[in-house]
């Protein structure tokens, strides 16, 4: 009995040595027939610059001020630069449509990148964040996420009125104060600001574009 079970044991052994060794001879078979290619690689961009990935579903909108969904975050997330990206390891903000940034007390003063642009061409400039967040706030585009700007001066306030309303939008503390600087004022000192402007609500919109189609405009 005890001479079976041996036997067994070697030929069990036997088989996951060939299991093994078969694994492995694959990698030599590619190697003879030029599968790998990591020795010679060049590092040039390939001819056609396309990325596809598999999402789980068709993202429900790709307007950032209505996607209320992961997949949609994810998608406009790889179209568009927020103004900073957080550090995969560390969370902390780092430099990506804005260059630099001051944090003076409850005022947080944003430097954007000049070679920014739609894919019409034109700039992305500090009034498409002016004109985009506070469309955000407003009442009538009834964004699910306009709370994540209730941090700013009068967001919530403009977010939740009922006449007046332009009135309300002017007291907003969001300003172009040139093409390429972006002023924000806060309700109080808010350290984890920075951070939150990373979020796809943040994102700014192209305003003639959304004037011109409406709803549409990010139809094809």
């Amino acid at each position: 009995m005890r001479r079976n079970r041996v036997l067994l044991l070697v030929v069990a052994l036997v088989s996951v040595l060939a299991l093994g060794a078969a694994g492995c001879g694959g990698d030599d078979d590619d190697d003879a027939a030029g599968g790998d290619t990591g020795a010679t690689d060049t590092g040039a961009a390939a001819a056609e610059q396309v990325l596809r990935i598999a999402w789980g579903a068709e993202p429900p909108s790709l307007d950032p001020g209505k996607a209320t969904d992961t997949t949609s975050s994810n998608v406009i997330l790889a179209l568009m630069d927020p103004l900073v990206k957080l550090n995969p390891d560390t969370l902390e903000p780092e430099p990506s449509l804005a260059e630099t940034w001051e944090v003076d007390g409850s005022t947080v003063t944003f430097h954007l990148r000049e070679d920014a642009t739609w894919t019409n061409g034109d700039p992305v400039t500090a009034q498409d964040f002016v004109y985009s967040w506070k469309r955000t706030l407003s009442p009538e585009l009834a964004a699910d996420y306009a709370y994540q700007l209730y941090g700013i001066t009068g967001a919530a306030e403009y977010n939740g009125c009922e006449s007046k309303c332009e009135a309300l939008a002017d007291k907003v503390g969001v300003t172009a104060v040139d093409d390429y600087t972006l002023q924000v004022e806060l309700t109080s000192e808010q350290p984890w600001f920075l951070g939150q402007v990373s979020h796809h609500s943040f994102l700014p919109v192209h305003q003639a574009t959304v004037e011109e189609f409406g709803d549409n405009w990010t139809d094809p």
